[in-house]
């Protein structure tokens, strides 16, 4: 069964309509807040288990990189939340003073996660709008304090939450971007990133893990050239001076990370990061940005106080817990679920390159997610590839979500490759951790039969 056909069929088999409480009319405002919260929150919560029996219904779910099913544990959880702590956090009575102190509960969870501060943890609603806040807002932040015209880097295969926020950026004028290229493998090419650096950069951004084609960037060896670039810069004694030998600052989106990498910050040696929890099990809407203990953020809107200023609005708590829970989850466990992943990733790689002609895999063969398969046939037409397997009940994609729906869908990640030929022409498969060992033995010789039938 389809896997979005899997979801509507068991809305429609199995779930009665919610009833909308009738105008609040009572005296007592926890009540009434109660009697509407808590049909609301168990719809949410019947929805997304539905969609979490879906994935792992007779549907074969192969598209993990683009979003995960929320875990059941983790939806009685933000069910349990969102019917005892209604309150907002910001309120001085009792019912409030509870919600916030949940709220701070699960940043300290998150902190732990990182190994960071919890006053470094800003929640926002997904790595859209973190990536947004770490460029724009740190731009935005420091452009007072520099005299000259502000550099930053990236690679050429970031999110396009990156790269459409400085190709923006760069047209408007106020700063330089420069995009550097990755090898063949989809690494950053090192050796120009250095070349690149230079006085006036004061962003470098780059990807950890790469989520097309699974690449995973060499984030420590990045951090450690920018800081013996920021060691070689002269001493000054101004403000200025003083502030421009602490640049450039290192900024990386981890949202495909979570599941599979470490996320130890003083490890990385990076200084923000950006992390989705709808990429490892926790709910959409909810994101987070870190940013080390004095990296002033000027926020992308204006409101009231939460988050330090920098992201106003009332804080979803289910969603934060949500969150925090999820993270805690797959950080404990993903030495062992990268193991058991990527056994069955390359048994069922394997058998592709083995059954389906001049098949070849995009991005490196070992510096990748455990969970990743990007695969190329020259001449393919990639859209029609996954609604084929879609019509076989496999889910899977062929570029990004976010551009997928374009007029021009082509990768431009495989395109950075140095594949102009597969850019068009290159399937995804990721796994995840509800994939079996019987789901990929059942989908090895749909996948195969229909890969060769596209020659």
């Amino acid at each position: 069964m389809n896997f979005f056909k899997a979801i509507f069929s068991e809305k429609k088999k199995d779930e009665s309509p919610v009833s909308v409480p009738p105008a609040i009319r009572s005296q007592e405002p926890a009540a009434e807040i109660a009697e509407v919260a808590v049909p609301i929150a168990e719809h949410v919560l019947k929805s997304a288990k539905l969609e979490e029996k879906a994935v792992q219904s007779s549907a074969i779910y192969l598209d993990y990189a683009s979003v995960t099913p929320v875990d059941s544990r983790i939806l009685d959880v933000m069910h349990e939340c969102s019917k005892e702590l209604y309150a907002n956090p910001s309120s001085l009575y009792a019912a409030g003073v509870r919600t916030s102190k949940k709220l701070d509960e699960a940043r300290e969870k998150v902190a732990r996660c990182l190994e960071v501060q919890p006053t470094e943890l800003y929640f926002t609603s997904g790595g859209t709008e973190s990536n947004n806040l770490a460029l724009r807002g740190f731009f935005s932040a420091i452009i007072s304090n520099v005299y000259f015209r502000p550099h930053i880097i990236t690679s050429t295969v970031e999110h396009p939450s990156v790269l459409e926020v400085l190709k923006d950026m760069s047209r408007s004028g106020i700063c330089e971007v420069t995009f550097v290229p990755v090898l063949e493998s989809g690494i950053i090419d090192m050796k120009e990133f250095k070349a690149a650096l230079k006085r006036e950069t004061v962003l470098v951004t780059i990807q950890y893990a790469n989520n097309e084609v699974g690449t995973i960037q060499p984030v420590q060896e990045i951090a450690k050239a920018i800081r013996h670039f920021r060691k070689g810069k002269p001493e000054g004694t101004s403000a200025d001076e003083v502030f421009e030998k602490t640049l450039p600052m290192f900024h990386t989106d981890a949202c495909q990370a979570p599941s599979y990498l470490s996320l130890r910050v003083p490890a990385l040696g990076i200084d923000l990061m950006t992390l989705d929890s709808s990429k490892f099990y926790g709910p959409r809407g909810a994101g987070l940005l870190y940013a080390k203990k004095g990296i002033k953020l000027r926020p992308l809107m204006f409101g009231g106080a939460q988050e330090e200023y920098v992201r106003p609005g009332t804080e979803p708590l289910a969603n934060i817990v949500g969150f925090a829970e999820a993270l805690e989850e797959c950080q404990k466990n993903r030495e062992a679920e990268s193991v058991r992943i990527a056994s069955l990733r390359d048994s069922l790689l394997k058998h592709l390159l083995e059954t389906v002609p001049n098949l070849k895999l995009n991005g490196d063969e070992k510096e990748r997610l455990p969970n990743n398969i990007n695969v190329c046939m020259p001449g393919m037409d990639a859209e029609f590839c996954v609604i084929r397997l879609d019509a076989q009940g496999i889910a899977a994609s062929s570029v990004t979500s976010c551009r997928s729906k374009k007029e021009d869908s082509s990768s431009y990640v495989v395109a950075a490759l140095g594949r102009a030929d597969c850019a068009k022409s290159s399937l995804r498969l990721t796994l995840g951790k509800y994939t079996t060992e019987s789901e990929i033995e059942r989908a090895k010789p749909i996948i195969s039969q229909v890969l060769t039938t596209m020659l």
